[in-house]
């Protein structure tokens, strides 16, 4: 039997997914089986799928169970629940894997799991444009951020740096957060913090893959990394002022995970996890002081200056009536 299922959520993936396939099938030390599920492609990607599983005899998996379009996170919520074995890696259908991608995993993995309970491994990654072309030879730097920069479970909160294309979690993990709610900003983010709140986590400072930036990727284009703004904080400030109605929605996706953690796992949270929590979704419209001692006694401030300062005036009372955004957020008293 395999160690290592991996869930490659495809749709009209047809111009890089040969690479990405090639690039699975070349981790050859480690025993994978891969589940494959398309979303209603239009293009070669059904084909090619089908040519790699008959190359691959009894290492394929093409989920084909009519439900029609789900999305990212739906489709990866239906292929982690079809994995059966031990651990599980994901993949995107224009990335890259770096040779022995999966081999350092599962060794960190193991050597996480001696102490039990769920788990997460999760490296860094290079960033790539459409052609192949390097972007940045690291993405933690280039967003100025290392893993340790983000202080206990809350410190994810506002930022999410593991990559689901870099992660091995485990069954136990996957049994926390499968299915992903409609309130997750996403399905890593939803599995990073719930591996910080109730698992072990391990972040390896190895570039595992190549993740291909392009304008029709779920991730967003090469542009949104600037390693060179990274680096000068006022440039990045400014950045983030620019944009900020994306700004505020990104703030406005994080508060919805927080809610949906707690209306999820808020039994299993400790005391003062629960308190902590509460404090963090009980921010968005309040006064400035209040939102800034809301966010000390949640331990959730984002990491560096800019950015707590960026996120302190932006989620503040909205005068726009079309985004009502924040309606519903705070817990019910």
């Amino acid at each position: 039997m395999a160690e290592i299922g991996i869930c490659l959520a495809t749709y009209n993936g047809a111009p890089f997914l040969d690479a990405q396939l090639a690039s699975i099938a070349a981790q050859g030390d480690v025993a994978w089986h891969l589940y494959v599920r398309d979303d209603g492609s239009s293009d070669a990607t059904p084909a090619m799928l089908a040519a790699f599983a008959a190359a691959h005899p009894g290492r394929v998996t093409l989920l084909e169970d009519g439900a029609g379009r789900c999305g990212v996170t739906g489709n990866f919520n239906r292929l982690m629940a079809a994995v059966v074995e031990p651990y599980i890696a994901f993949s995107d259908q224009d990335d890259v894997w770096r040779p022995g991608k999966l081999a350092t995993a599962l060794a960190a993995m193991k050597a996480l799991e001696k102490a039990g309970g769920a788990a997460m491994v999760h490296a860094d990654r290079a960033l790539i444009d459409a052609g192949g072309r390097a972007v940045t030879a690291s993405y933690w730097r280039a967003r100025g951020v290392r893993p340790e920069a983000l202080r206990g479970a809350e410190g994810h909160y506002l930022f999410c740096l593991a990559a689901g294309a870099a992660m091995l979690i485990n069954r136990p993990l996957r049994d926390l957060a499968c299915p992903v709610p409609e309130g997750a900003r996403n399905y890593d983010c939803w599995i990073e913090l719930l591996a910080h709140h109730f698992g072990r986590v391990a972040a390896l400072d190895v570039i595992a893959l190549d993740h291909r930036r392009h304008t029709s990727n779920a991730s967003g284009g090469a542009a949104d990394i600037d390693s060179a703004a990274a680096r000068r904080p006022l440039a990045r400030a400014l950045r983030l002022w620019r944009g900020t109605a994306r700004q505020q929605s990104v703030y406005d996706a994080y508060f919805r995970q927080a809610r949906a953690l707690m209306v999820h796992h808020a039994s299993s949270l400790a005391p003062e996890a629960r308190r902590r929590l509460e404090r963090f979704v009980s921010i968005p419209g309040r006064g400035t002081l209040a939102r800034a001692v809301a966010l000390w006694q949640a331990r959730a401030a984002p990491p560096g200056l800019v950015r707590r300062c960026v996120f302190l005036a932006l989620t503040g009372p909205r005068t726009d009536p079309r985004r009502p955004i924040f309606d519903g957020l705070r817990p019910p008293r």
